[in-house]
Parts: structure tokens; C-alpha cells; sequence
């Protein structure tokens, strides 16, 4: 999913979670393929406005009032066909998805930006000269498309620090499953089921740092370490990397090697990603536990 190789336009389509976005997507596709890249780079900032609404639908529902207050107020807008209000609703959009509601990332939020300028020189009149009309490429219009479902459509409406203060709240519940199959249920019906890489890695992270810095008794190190060990199965490429990149430093933090020695023994994998002298202060440590149970 991550670092993505050119992906198929029927593909994009189908990654769409919103229906309303799914189908002025296909609107776009169709355009491109037909060579009408100005329709194409109008119909895929529509559909980002569709997803905008759909999500804040989602969040309203889950009790978020500020999703609900900007929705009554989208509302109320398009009862009174309010146009000047409707443009104001649309240019600020991006500031909100990024500000308020954390559904993209302010790199994200420049180039949906570009979407948006390329839209309002698809829609209206070219000011670059009176008898010249704005011509996008056909690259220009493939990358919008990309950009919109990779960024935006194709992932739950709560990412960021929402989306990972609701998968700790989750863990850290007594209910959270212990059995793989059943974890890898839960989280892939939630934020992690199309998540940013980021929010994997910092999920993996606060996992990782629970084991080792926490005070946890054995049920929850049994909770934590299922998450965890699920998370890897599902997106081993970056939980692999996390521990090879965090995991020395972090046990190097420890005043005793105590709760390392127990992440290993509950994730005997990880010993793979230690550092040399990480691994001799483990192994003098339950060398001298050893000696001095006998």
C-alpha cells in the first residue's frame, strides 16, 4: 500500500468508500480516457467535496459536534441555494479537512490544493488571454485522480491523533481480544483497516513503549502484545522498520533490562532487529538473574 507502484484508474475507482465520490470518480476516469482532462480535473474536485460531506456524515454520527455543526451549516446553505455562502463552504474546505477534522496531512493539503487551482482554471474562463483556453496534460489530470483516492477517499473519515487516541482507547479496554484472528478483525474494521503509513508506525510505536515503559499487568502486556503482533502481520514492512530503527534506543532508556527481557520472551521475533551491545546487556542480565536464583 505504501510506496505504490502506477496504480490501474479501475483500481482508484473501486478504493472509493463513499458512493456519491465513487461515482463522480468513475466520471473522472471516463473523461480521462476520452481525452477530456478539464471535466476529468472538475469532476475529481467534486467528488472531494462529496467525500468532504460523507465524511463529516460519519463523524456526526459517532458524536463529533463539530462535524455535526458543520454539517447543519453545509445544510442550511443548500436549502437556501445560498451560492455565496456554498463558494465560501468549498474554499475553505481543505483548511477544515486539515485543521479541524485531521482527514489530511499539510503536505496532503498542498497538493489538493493544486487540485482546487486547476479546477477553477478548468471551470472558468482563462485569464491568460481572451482567446486562449487552459489545456492540462493528460499526466496532470492522472495525478489528481491519484492523489484525491490515495489521500483522501479511500480512508475512514478519523485519521491523525483521533484516529490513534481511538485504537489506545481500544487496546487498553479489558474487552480487547487476545486471539490473532480476532484482533486482526477488530483493527482492520477501524482506522487501520486503509490507514496512513503514519499512523501505523505511531500506533506500532505507542504499543512498543507501553510493553516497555508501563507498568502493565499480564492480561494487558497480553492485549498489548496481540496488538501488536497483529499490526506486524498486517504491515510488517513498517512495524519491521520501526523496531529496527526504535526498538536498541528504546531499551537502552531502561534502568534495568527487566521488561525488555519480557518483550522478548512475548515477541521473540524482535531479538532480530536488536544492536550487538544491546543484546550482550540482555544476555548478561538473565545471566546474573540466573546466577542469583541458584
Amino acid at each position: 500500500m505504501f510506496g505504490e507502484r502506477l496504480i490501474d484508474l479501475d483500481e482508484l475507482i473501486l478504493r472509493c468508500r463513499g458512493e456519491q465520490a465513487r461515482l463522480y470518480i468513475a466520471d473522472a476516469v471516463a473523461c480521462y480516457r476520452a481525452g477530456a482532462f478539464r471535466p476529468c480535473i472538475v469532476a475529481t474536485w467534486v467528488a472531494v467535496v462529496f467525500d468532504f460531506i460523507h465524511k463529516l456524515d460519519e463523524l456526526a454520527l459517532t458524536g463529533d459536534r463539530e462535524a455535526a455543526a458543520k454539517r447543519a451549516e453545509y445544510e442550511d446553505i443548500r436549502r437556501a441555494n445560498d451560492v455565496h455562502n456554498s463558494l465560501r463552504f468549498e474554499e475553505n474546505l481543505l483548511d477544515l479537512a486539515r485543521d479541524k477534522f485531521e482527514l489530511i496531512s499539510p503536505v496532503e493539503h498542498i497538493d489538493l490544493k493544486r487540485l482546487k487551482d486547476d479546477r477553477n482554471r478548468c471551470a472558468h474562463p482563462s485569464m491568460t488571454a481572451y482567446d486562449e483556453v487552459y489545456q492540462p496534460s493528460a499526466e496532470l489530470a492522472r495525478y489528481h485522480i491519484r492523489n484525491v483516492v490515495t489521500y483522501l477517499l479511500q480512508h475512514p473519515p478519523v485519521q491523525g491523533k483521533a484516529a490513534l487516541d481511538r485504537l489506545i482507547h481500544e487496546v487498553a479496554s479489558p474487552y480487547f481480544p487476545t486471539r490473532h484472528e480476532d484482533v486482526l478483525g477488530q483493527l482492520r474494521s477501524g482506522p487501520l483497516g486503509r490507514p496512513r503509513e503514519a499512523l501505523v508506525r505511531n500506533f506500532a510505536l505507542v504499543l512498543l513503549k507501553a510493553l516497555l515503559f508501563e507498568e502493565l499487568d499480564l492480561p494487558g502486556a497480553q492485549r498489548y502484545v496481540a496488538a501488536l503482533r497483529a499490526v506486524q502481520t498486517m504491515y510488517h514492512n513498517i512495524v519491521e522498520q520501526l523496531f529496527a530503527q526504535r526498538l536498541s534506543d528504546l531499551i537502552r532508556r531502561l534502568d534495568t533490562p527487566g521488561r525488555a527481557v519480557r518483550l522478548l520472551e512475548l515477541l521473540p521475533e524482535t531479538r532480530d532487529f536488536l544492536q550487538a551491545d544491546v543484546v550482550t546487556r540482555l544476555a548478561l542480565y538473565v545471566e546474573q538473574a540466573d546466577i542469583t536464583a541458584n
